[in-house]
């Protein structure tokens, strides 16, 4: 990804860090449920079931994201809890990247204003 191009923090801590994930297959992950929610109304694809074949994938999703079975097929959801573990989770990895590219080109990832 460009971020790995830009950012040796980043690089350095997507994988080592305190929830022990690796961020960007968790990104890639969300971006995917994403698409595949807005674009199948919820329905669970082929495609989306070929991307969850690999561990590490299906193992992220068993922990943040929910299926069950209607008479339209398998769908997505999030309980309330979860839906709030992912809305942390978004808004701590986008500050992630923030710090990693502040920490990178010398500026002050706390983003104090002076005045």
């Amino acid at each position: 990804s460009s971020l790995r191009k830009l950012s040796p923090h980043f690089v350095e801590f997507e994988t080592k860090n305190i929830y022990k994930l690796n961020i960007s297959t968790w990104f890639d992950l969300v971006s995917e449920l994403r698409h595949n929610i807005i674009h199948n109304r919820q329905v669970v694809s082929a495609k989306l079931l070929e991307f969850l074949k690999d561990n590490e994938r299906a193992n992220l999703f068993k922990e943040f994201f929910e299926r069950k079975t209607t008479s339209d097929g398998v769908i997505i959801f999030l309980t309330r809890e979860k839906f709030n573990i992912v809305l942390d989770r978004l808004n701590e990895f986008a500050y992630f990247t923030f710090k990693s590219l502040s920490i990178d080109n010398n500026l002050d990832p706390t983003y104090r204003l002076t005045r």
